[in-house]
């Protein structure tokens, strides 16, 4: 059986790849195709939030890393799109440390986005 380590590996893969179909392989903040990523809105260490696809959208790279230092131009454009009240909702479901995925449910999920691609 794989560690749980190597599954989330398996499964950020999966999921990034089903990110950036979904958002036709476009940086959602300048619209490139060139060096898609998948982007965090809020970090990949919460874990509540790591795997959810209203946190995670098409950046090209550079996006991706300038998030890191600026990372007000991000949160704008979300809030732009998608309302403050969702932002918020996003942040308090990242602060909920009680969520922790078993193996089977890493599992599961990495199924979930295999198929979804």
């Amino acid at each position: 059986m794989k560690s749980r380590p190597a599954i989330k590996r398996l499964l950020d893969k999966a999921f990034g790849d089903f990110i950036k179909a979904r958002d036709g392989y476009k940086c959602v903040q300048c619209g490139t195709t060139y060096q898609p990523t998948a982007g965090h809105l809020i970090t990949r260490t919460c874990e509540s939030t790591r795997w959810d696809e209203d946190n995670v959208f098409c950046q090209f790279q550079g996006h991706n890393f300038r998030h890191e230092h600026t990372p007000h131009l991000f949160i704008n454009w979300y809030i732009d799109k998608f309302g403050l009240e969702k932002y918020q909702e996003l942040c308090r479901k990242a602060a909920d440390h009680s969520i922790h995925y078993s193996r089977p449910d890493l599992l599961n999920l990495c199924n979930l986005y295999k198929e979804k691609l």
